[in-house]
């Protein structure tokens, strides 16, 4: 009973501690806090957080945040991520934490290569398009798309989405084998 005494209570410090251990990995470092803190501070300075969505708005915010405690630190993050507490959570929630933690700095990592592109956003969308497969690995490609041109686009779309079928996994992998084709030919 004393054993079950003692894992309860150093489970919420042990899971602060694989948390971090978690972060530290994601990052490839072994620096302790607030040495990954900064890391992650300095990695995101460039983007530009007014075109960030909510989500991400909120887990920038945390990460920036000037909390100087670890434990704190990690729970707000933690919390931007699954939107609950460290010390509510189950093992299902851990898998989605560390998943969504892990997503989460891919979608800024891909903003920031955005937004140090010198762009006009009054003038021009502009996005970061990735494919990922076994067989062709992973395709990448970086698109500027001129304002005046959204109208064509608008339409284009419209024809496109009116002879896709009512199943969305059908429609994406549709979507996905077309988008697959055109950055072959950009290849060649």
């Amino acid at each position: 009973m004393e054993s079950s005494i003692r894992e309860i209570r150093t489970s919420y410090s042990n899971l602060v501690d694989r948390f971090e251990s978690f972060i530290q990995k994601t990052l490839g470092n072994t620096t302790d806090f607030p040495g990954y803190k900064e890391e992650l501070q300095i990695r995101f300075k460039s983007i530009k957080k007014h075109l960030l969505l909510n989500k991400q708005k909120v887990f920038l915010q945390r990460l920036e945040s000037p909390l100087d405690d670890r434990v704190s630190w990690l729970q707000s993050i933690a919390q931007a991520c699954i939107q609950k507490s460290l010390d509510v959570i189950d093992d299902k929630d851990e898998a989605i934490l560390y998943d969504r933690f892990a997503d989460m700095i891919h979608e800024l990592d891909n903003l920031c290569e955005i937004s140090v592109k010198d762009v006009d956003e009054s003038k021009e969308e502009v996005f970061r398009l990735e494919i990922t497969s076994f067989v062709e690995g992973i395709q990448k490609i970086f698109i500027r798309l001129p304002k005046s041109k959204y109208a064509e686009v608008e339409s284009t779309s419209q024809e496109i989405n009116s002879i896709l079928s009512n199943n969305k996994q059908l429609n994406i992998a549709i979507l996905a084998k077309l988008l697959r084709e055109q950055l072959k030919n950009d290849e060649e």
